[in-house]
């Protein structure tokens, strides 16, 4: 039985004086150890509940994320929160 595996995020990254970031402004890379390509592709964040991927039944997957501000507006110095949720389901 596959299973589908998704990301759900806010709508902005915000700092205690109430700043904000739109999480389109982030972007991830992937990669997979021991795979050519990882099992999770690279990507950008759209704000919302977001597809990765279909996992096949009994698959193992392993990746590491790397994540990138797009840097595109001067923003505010200070510390940003946000979260982002991994979901797996599984028709």
């Amino acid at each position: 039985m596959p299973v589908q595996k998704q990301s759900r995020v806010g709508q902005r990254l915000t700092s205690a004086g109430g700043d904000v970031i739109p999480f389109t402004s982030i972007s991830w890379t992937s990669t997979a150890l021991g795979n050519a390509t990882a099992d999770i592709p690279p990507g950008t964040f759209s704000g919302g509940t977001q597809f990765l991927r279909t996992i096949a039944a009994n698959t193992y997957v392993e990746n590491c994320h790397t994540f990138s501000y797009a840097n595109t507006a001067v923003r505010a110095a200070g510390t940003y929160d946000g979260r982002v949720t991994y979901t797996m389901t599984s028709p």
